[in-house]
Order: structure tokens, then C-alpha cells, then sequence
């Protein structure tokens, strides 16, 4: 996987955690738990690239 793709999900992870903060503060609980969800599939899928150099093409790995 390029390195420009391995920083994309970095990226966008860092996005969804700061959404979930801002949604969190506004009492929106059920959006707030959907971002922090998708920030965490995020960072492992870019954990688990940055570690092995490829993900497993699953369904709980088709994030975007």
C-alpha cells in the first residue's frame, strides 16, 4: 500500500476523533459513538497496514 494511502487513514482517523469530540460536547451520544467507532477502525486498519504492509480485505475493513 503507498505510504500516501497508509497517511490517508492516519488522516482521516484524526478527523473522526475530532468530530466524535465536538459531537460528544453537544450531547450528540449516538453520532459521537459512530465517529469514535470509525476512528478506531481507522487507526488499527492503519496500525495493522503500517505494521504489515497490507490489510485484510474484509468487511470490517472497507471503511472508505
Amino acid at each position: 500500500m503507498p505510504k500516501k494511502e497508509i497517511e490517508f487513514l492516519k488522516e482521516k482517523s484524526r478527523k473522526f476523533y475530532l468530530n466524535e469530540i465536538y459531537l460528544f460536547k453537544n450531547c450528540d451520544y449516538d453520532l459521537s459513538a459512530f465517529s469514535l467507532e470509525q476512528s478506531c477502525q481507522l487507526l488499527l486498519k492503519y496500525l495493522i497496514v503500517k505494521k504489515v504492509g497490507d490489510c485484510p480485505k474484509t468487511q470490517f475493513f472497507k471503511i472508505y
